[in-house]
This record gives C-alpha cells, sequence and structure tokens, in this order.
C-alpha cells in the first residue's frame, strides 16, 4: 500500500485560511505521533505505510514564512514502535507505550531531552504504564500525564484512565475518571482546565465516532 508524505499548514488566523503544502515527510508513515517544541516539529516512530513499526524520529524547522525547511533524522527511539502516545513535559519529549510489531501492547516508555539546537539528547527509560496499552490518549495537565482508554491488543477496548507524576523519579499510577465507554485510536487534547477527547472507536463492531468527551480537571 504506498502511503502519503504530504504536510499542510494553515494561515495563523483567527480562522483557517487554505490549506498549502510543505516539505512532505521523507518517507510515508501511519500511526506515528507528532509533537512541537519551539519552533520545531517532531514525527515519532509509526508505520512505514502498512509495513513494519520504525524507531526513526523525523525533525522539521519551520521557519519565518510558516514553511517547514525540510526534514532532518532526530535521534530514533530505542526501539520501533507505533500506536503510541507522545507529549512534551518540561523539556523532554517523552513516548508512552503503544506496540513494537504486530499486535502485543507493551507498557514501556521512553523520554528523551530536548538539545538548545533542537536535537534530542540520549534517550532514558520514563515510567512503566500501568498496563500494556496502544492506539490509547495521552496528554499533560501540569505535571501529571493522563491516559485514556486504548488496547491492550487489536481486539479488546478499554474505558480505564489513569494517571501520574512526570519526571524522572518512582512512578505511581493512579485511576482517573473512567470514559463513558471504551474508547481507541481516538486523540486526547488539553484546552485550559479542561480535557477534550476527539472521535474514535468503540470497538470494531461499532462505527467510528463523531462524539467529543470533556472532563474538567480538577485542580
Amino acid at each position: 500500500v504506498d502511503g502519503r508524505t504530504e504536510v499542510y499548514w494553515v494561515m495563523p488566523a483567527g480562522t483557517f485560511g487554505s490549506w498549502n503544502a510543505t516539505a512532505p515527510l521523507p518517507s510515508s508513515r501511519v500511526f506515528h505521533a507528532a509533537v512541537s517544541h519551539g519552533d520545531s516539529i517532531y514525527v515519532i516512530g509509526g508505520l512505514e505505510g502498512f509495513g513494519s513499526a520504525r524507531a526513526t524520529v523525523f525533525r522539521g524547522d519551520v521557519g519565518d514564512d510558516h514553511e517547514i525547511d525540510g526534514w532532518v533524522e532526530a535521534r530514533a527511539l530505542p526501539d520501533a514502535r507505533y500506536a503510541h502516545g507522545a507529549l512534551v513535559h518540561e523539556d523532554y519529549l517523552y513516548v508512552l507505550g503503544g506496540a513494537f510489531s504486530g499486535s502485543a501492547a507493551t507498557q514501556t516508555s521512553w523520554r528523551a531531552p530536548f538539545e538548545e539546537d533542537g536535537s534530542l539528547g540520549e534517550w532514558e527509560s520514563a515510567m512503566a504504564l500501568p498496563a500494556a496499552v496502544l492506539s490509547h490518549g495521552a496528554t499533560h495537565a501540569g505535571d501529571r500525564v493522563l491516559l485514556t482508554g486504548g488496547l491492550e491488543a487489536w481486539t479488546s477496548s478499554s474505558d480505564e484512565t489513569a494517571s501520574a507524576l512526570l519526571g524522572g523519579g518512582p512512578v505511581t499510577w493512579g485511576p482517573a475518571a473512567p470514559l463513558p465507554a471504551p474508547r481507541f485510536a481516538h486523540a486526547a487534547v488539553r484546552v485550559g482546565d479542561d480535557v477534550l477527547l476527539l472521535g474514535g472507536w468503540e470497538d470494531f463492531t461499532v462505527g467510528i465516532h463523531d462524539t467529543v468527551l470533556r472532563a474538567q480537571i480538577c485542580q
């Protein structure tokens, strides 16, 4: 299957302008993760087309003209993975869970520091997740990471959520309010004092959701 490598940007105004193509990715990706830090975008892991999982991390620097000035390879992950979560916290890139290949999920996570020049420092082991999970949501509120839903394998979805303090020390996971129904392959984002879950699947027998769920962050 041939994947797509195009990247598009929109005008930074109160409403969206038209989509414009910018520098394409060096190779096609699906089930990858992406974050931004400073003026750079990082595309992490994923499947190349529908082939094998990749450990590659691509970095694209955004110029004053809003164009991506090409892509370079940043420090690769210690292992290949896809359907993982990724977030930025205090100048660290976290990669959470996912799968190495096939359908088996993992509990392992990695983190790497952002260097001043935009490169990534050495990867180190980060928090072990409370359970092996892939295709989950991952976001953070302050110093806490929030995991939502996901799959233990490509068979059973979860309505569970969990949170823990981010950092380099020992981690204790605690339960958070469960979702109204199982959800995977969704997006999770923090907006102010709320966490939003957008779209996704409940299971493979139910159509893809257009619903958006909202939960308030308790300070």
